[in-house]
């Protein structure tokens, strides 16, 4: 079986409750792990505002996190305790589904598909009839949360880039647009930063999440069996939830009840297998991946340039680029430099300046066009002058149409 795959890595299902009712549940998997020694909970931080499934502002008081002792059981539990701003109180439990593990296939790094949901209300319903029969089984949660997932394995797609080069390349390339960066306090630095051979970016809807797949399970699951496997893998997630979500279920349902209408809806288990489809998986993956890495292959600058013509933008453009080191830097580095034309009310300079924020943004359009990533490959020990992007290759390899 190919690593080079897409789909869906893990997916979590919700349901709410009183908050009596939600502590009788954390009592239950409380006892049992007590008695049995088979799970096993810790609570999760302090007090802290969220933004919940209806888009209200809230507070969660407490939140406990449940696990089977064992390693690789693929199923985890979430048990919260939250009040709104009106006072309203109550209780949610969420749990997380990791199918590749869930079967015993000890599979950390192949994504999985819509198939494997047939086997997997039945393997719930087992696990949690032997903690108690008061733990709701698997069709009275909602899916709130999807990772779709790609992974990029750059041995099976014939990059010659090292993996950790290829890292490098995307975190230039991310483009943030309206996403805020997660980072981390450096210690040795003593200063907030990215994280190493990876990038975390938050919205309400939407987080994106890619990573070489090696150091990160070497760091969180050093047992992974087979971890060897993940050494050329690169991941790149796009984790839904709330809004964005509810958008690609409304569309998914609308299209199911064009087909079962007027002899019946979707059901809710027909809906959730078509948002965990590979043709929805490829659809987002795809959507997200050209917004934020941006299609194209790569090149060295010199390269790039040639290609380009005698279009002064789209040169100005990608020399910007390699000179702050990334899209991002570069549109940040534009938009203060607009910022302060306009507060020294120099009112011509912002509007003529030879690369303005407008510019820019047609320039990495018409680099698309071209077949172009931004992002250049640097001059130094690289040793190659030119690269397929991982979509690209993607593309070539697997035969995927975007």
């Amino acid at each position: 079986m190919l690593r080079t795959s897409i789909g869906f890595h893990t997916f979590m299902m919700s349901i709410l409750f009183s908050w009596v009712q939600a502590k009788e549940l954390l009592d239950i998997f409380k006892d049992y792990s007590k008695t049995t020694g088979k799970i096993k909970y810790r609570g999760l931080g302090k007090e802290r505002t969220i933004t919940n499934h209806c888009g209200a502002t809230c507070i969660v008081y407490s939140q406990y996190e449940i696990k089977f002792t064992e390693w690789g059981k693929g199923i985890m539990w979430i048990i919260s305790f939250i009040e709104t701003k009106k006072g309203f109180k109550y209780g949610k439990i969420d749990v997380i589904f990791n199918p590749g593990l869930l079967f015993g296939g000890n599979n950390f790094i192949i994504a999985n598909d819509e198939t494997c949901l047939d086997k997997i209300p039945a393997k719930y319903n087992s696990i949690i009839k032997e903690i108690s029969d008061d733990i709701p089984p698997f069709s009275s949660y909602k899916l709130t949360r999807v990772d779709y997932c790609i992974n990029f394995d750059l041995k099976e797609l014939r990059l010659l880039i090292p993996t950790k080069r290829m890292m490098e390349l995307l975190e230039r390339a991310n483009d943030w647009g309206h996403f805020k960066e997660r980072l981390v306090y450096g210690k040795k630095s003593h200063r907030w930063e990215s994280e190493e051979n990876c990038f975390y970016l938050t919205t309400k809807p939407v987080n994106i999440n890619s990573y070489w797949k090696y150091p990160h399970l070497k760091k969180c699951y050093p047992d992974t069996p087979n971890i060897e496997d993940s050494k050329d893998v690169i991941r790149f997630e796009v984790q839904c939830k709330g809004s964005k979500l509810a958008d690609l279920r409304k569309a998914e349902e609308s299209l199911l009840n064009q087909k079962y209408l007027p002899t019946r809806r979707a059901s809710e288990f027909e809906i959730m297998k078509q948002l965990l489809s590979k043709t929805v998986s490829e659809r987002v993956i795809f959507d997200y991946f050209d917004k934020v890495i941006r299609p194209g292959n790569y090149y060295t600058l010199e390269t790039a340039i040639s290609k380009c013509g005698s279009c002064e933008v789209l040169i100005d453009t990608l020399k910007l680029i390699a000179k702050k080191r990334g899209i991002h830097k570069a549109k940040r580095f534009l938009t203060e430099e607009h910022k302060q034309a306009l507060e020294s009310m120099d009112i011509e300079a912002a509007h003529t300046a030879t690369l303005s924020i407008d510019k820019f943004s047609y320039a990495l359009r018409e680099l698309a066009k071209l077949g172009i990533n931004p992002v250049c490959i640097p001059r130094d020990d690289w040793e190659v002058s030119s690269e397929l992007g991982l979509m690209e290759a993607y593309e070539l390899v697997i035969g995927a149409v975007r």
